[in-house]
């Protein structure tokens, strides 16, 4: 028994055992986790075995009365200190997460980081898109390309099965629009209509992140995402906002969502070269239901 003892209370064991205790203890408090009851488990499991510690020196130590006194004195009220601090966190954080339970979050948060758009259906912009498949290529304009960020806030796996997005006038109006697969076309970037050296992009495209795949408790996605606007003469703002929804019924709908246009900032495009695609004949997205995600 006494080699047991001097086993569990050695100076090194609880030297790191007691900090190790205490720091599993509050990583359990975390959004990640949330395990509140175990977390006092290791703050409690962690002061005993100080306690102990304490009271195999005060047993053992040749020192005098005194001194024996004021060191447990001492360590007794820091140990009993840092474990009614560590429990009142534990309650306030339990107290701060059963306030707002999963039912009654959002499920999920969408943010647009930046995004390049041009105003109306008939200008279009800089970016072309290029069909992967099919006997008869074409390239089309397409009026905006967005970085998005998607986080699953909800404290499960979720399989997103419906993404749409709508874009605001500057008459305040709100309108669906098109989006479009990148899985099934090449993104360029076309500068001054020279079609005979269009940039060929590379970006991570957030429809191929999330088709097939369940979002983990807690998970944040980015990608990009390529829009058309439908045909007409409505002029866009830039401001967009999301509706999503996954196969266990969550859904979300945004009010707003305002974008940085036109700076991209960190979120960068990646290239790969340049093509021709004079020989493409111009078609229009909007013509090519099988491209699109949302169809007109």
């Amino acid at each position: 028994m006494p080699v047991l003892l001097d086993l569990l209370f050695n100076e090194w064991l609880v030297g790191f055992g007691v900090p190790i205790l205490v720091g599993i203890g509050l990583s359990l408090l975390a959004d990640e986790f949330k395990e509140f009851t175990a977390a006092r488990i290791c703050f409690i499991f962690a002061t005993l075995w100080a306690y102990g510690k304490m009271i195999m020196w005060g047993f053992t130590t040749p020192e005098s009365f005194k001194v024996r006194a004021l060191v447990i004195a001492l360590v007794s009220a820091s140990v009993a200190i840092g474990l009614v601090e560590a429990l009142r966190l534990t309650t306030r954080r339990q107290t701060t997460v059963n306030a707002t339970p999963d039912s009654v979050k959002e499920p999920f948060s969408v943010t647009v980081e930046t995004c390049l758009f041009s105003t109306t259906f008939q200008q279009g912009g800089i970016f072309w898109v290029v069909d992967r498949f099919g006997p008869r290529r074409s390239k089309a304009p397409i009026n905006a390309v967005l970085a998005v960020r998607v986080v699953n806030n909800q404290s499960i796996a979720s399989m997103i099965n419906r993404l749409t997005l709508e874009g605001n006038t500057v008459n305040g109006k709100w309108i669906p629009l098109l989006l479009i697969r990148g899985d099934m076309v090449q993104l360029f970037d076309v500068i001054n209509n020279d079609f005979t050296k269009a940039g060929l992009l590379t970006p991570i495209m957030l429809d191929s992140m999330l088709e097939n795949r369940a979002m983990s408790p807690n998970e944040t996605v980015k990608g990009f995402l390529m829009l058309a606007y439908p045909r007409g003469n409505d002029q866009f703002n830039g401001k967009f906002r999301f509706a999503i929804a996954d196969t266990g019924g969550a859904k979300y709908s945004q009010q707003e969502a305002d974008t940085n246009a036109g700076n991209f900032g960190g979120n960068s495009l990646p290239g790969g070269g340049f093509q021709d695609i004079s020989k493409y004949p111009t078609a229009f997205v909007q013509d090519s239901p099988a491209n699109l995600i949302t169809p007109p």
